[in-house]
């Protein structure tokens, strides 16, 4: 029996390159730090687990169960919490993850107890020692959403988001199932594009950007290693952002965790040869940059302001260090028409990326693009409820002239043409 059992779900949506699912970091981290704290827990990544969630209830009885929720993902959430509030009544059900941090009136449209928000961790801890023990206070808990009635309720404390990491509970998974294994290097994102909220599981709930010291993530490379998990996926937004970090922590990889392969994720402007090459030496294989659009006018427009010379320079000098590159793009930002998009394609093409992924353009809560297509009347402010309810599909921002079924055939087109161009 566990006193918590956290829920993890995925993206409804994955890249064709990039099927293999990705196990739950910010589960396993707020399972370390229960366990430390002398909880029992276990973790059920919807993933991958075959076992019915009324079973896994029903034989662990847990006091807290945990919903850690991207936006994506609401539906099936709602539809476990019904089965979560008939087989444990009594349960509290906590909802983390990207959406509750940009959106945390969804607590009351979902029904659970509390929300915490933002890098969930540290205040999920206090919220469970003050359910299950009484220790402390709601008001001291950092990012918490709780509600009565129509009154939402958020804590304003902010002490934990700076406090040491501990190292993921991967033994609670069967890592046989995974391919490869994320790792945060920093929480937070320096750039504020228009599309983008920065509110993922590892992004704190206010607007920081905080590395972590490099020698806290050869430890926990090394920890994983010690459990045969031997390739990582760095989630930083902009793995690059602080050359300095990124030296020292490669000098670290390469002398001390030499088998360790990883990947990561950049922006154009903040990659150059000598950085790449530098954490090719250090293990990494793949670097991921967003074009996001083959337009620079586009790009300006919504808060992404990098040249075409700079996105090509940073695709050639990817080559030139040994790496992988894979590039992503989105279909349908604001300004776009139908002869940018299909620009947007042809560059994707023109830089020879060996992988790509193209998406829609999701109205993330809490980003200026949602505040945008609500004003424009392209969105209902309740648009993520009505989606949950499933009242309506994914909200995507439409440009001017173009259809639904336009951007669904673009990215079809897209990822089909792009698969099936010999590189």
């Amino acid at each position: 029996m566990a006193d918590v059992l956290l829920i993890s779900y995925p993206p409804a949506q994955k890249p064709k390159d990039m099927q293999s699912p990705c196990p739950p970091l910010d589960a396993c981290i707020i399972a370390s730090m229960l366990e430390t704290g002398g909880h029992t827990v276990a973790v059920y990544d919807v993933a991958v687990e075959e076992s019915p969630l009324d079973k896994i209830l029903a034989s662990e009885r847990p006091s807290i169960v945990g919903l850690a929720v991207p936006s994506a993902a609401l539906q099936p959430a709602e539809r476990d919490l019904a089965i979560i509030r008939s087989v444990l009544p009594g349960a509290k059900v906590v909802l983390t993850g990207q959406h509750v941090t940009g959106d945390p009136s969804i607590t009351s449209g979902m029904g659970v107890d509390y929300g915490v928000r933002g890098f969930p961790c540290a205040g999920f801890t206090r919220l469970s020692e003050f359910i299950m023990q009484g220790i402390g206070s709601l008001e001291e808990i950092e990012g918490l959403v709780r509600h009565a009635g129509n009154k939402i309720t958020l804590s304003n404390s902010k002490h934990a988001e700076s406090e040491k990491i501990p190292f993921p509970a991967w033994h609670l998974l069967d890592i046989k199932r995974y391919n490869y294994f994320p790792i945060a290097g920093s929480l937070g994102c320096p750039f504020r594009c228009d599309y983008c909220r920065s509110t993922g599981p590892f992004y704190p709930w206010r607007d920081d950007y905080l590395p972590r010291p490099p020698a806290d993530i050869v430890a926990e490379i090394k920890q994983g290693a010690s459990l045969g998990i031997s390739t990582f996926d760095f989630i930083d937004g902009v793995f690059t952002h602080d050359r300095k970090w990124v030296n020292d922590l490669c000098g670290l990889l390469e002398e001390e965790c030499p088998k360790a392969r990883w990947a990561c994720s950049t922006r154009p402007d903040k990659a150059n040869l000598e950085i790449l090459k530098a954490m090719k030496k250090a293990g990494c294989v793949q670097v991921s940059m967003g074009v996001e659009s083959g337009c620079e006018r586009v790009r300006r427009a919504n808060g992404r302001d990098i040249t075409d010379r700079t996105i090509r320079q940073a695709f050639q000098d990817c080559r030139k260090a040994g790496l992988n590159a894979r590039a992503t793009a989105i279909i349908g930002l604001p300004g776009e028409t139908s002869s940018e998009i299909e620009d947007t394609l042809a560059f994707i093409s023109e830089l020879r990326p060996a992988h790509a992924g193209f998406y829609p353009a999701i109205l993330v809560p809490g980003s200026k693009l949602l505040d945008r297509a609500i004003k424009e009347g392209i969105m209902p402010r309740d648009a993520w409820t009505l989606y949950m309810q499933g009242r309506m599909q994914i909200p995507i921002y439409l440009p001017e002239g173009i259809t639904r079924e336009e951007i669904s055939n673009y990215l079809k087109d897209a990822h089909s043409n792009f698969y099936n161009i010999p590189l």
